[in-house]
């Protein structure tokens, strides 16, 4: 019984968590944003190889960044979008 319950209250808070937080991965590491809505979704995002097309499917999540005032977040994401495309034209010639 005593795991029973236990179980519940880690699975509860793994729900409140899920819907109050975006775990970020960055270049540096994990980072929590609070969320600005209650939702489930993106929950969990790798942003290191996100580019421009990528940040218009996530805008609550920017959104939540700019709000939490981790814009490097963002501009780390952007500079590494660069780079890999850059990377990716010098390696073709």
């Amino acid at each position: 019984m005593r795991n029973f319950i236990l179980g519940c209250i880690v699975g509860a808070a793994g729900l409140y968590g899920s819907m109050c937080f975006h775990v970020v991965r960055a270049a540096d590491g994990h980072h929590f944003v609070p969320k600005t809505a209650l939702t489930f979704k993106d929950s969990y995002v790798d942003i290191r190889e996100f580019d421009i097309v990528k940040w218009r499917e996530h805008v609550p999540l920017a959104e939540a960044i700019i709000q939490s005032d981790k814009r490097q977040l963002i501009q780390n994401a952007a500079t590494t979008a660069v780079e890999n495309a850059f990377d990716h034209v010098l390696d073709r010639r």
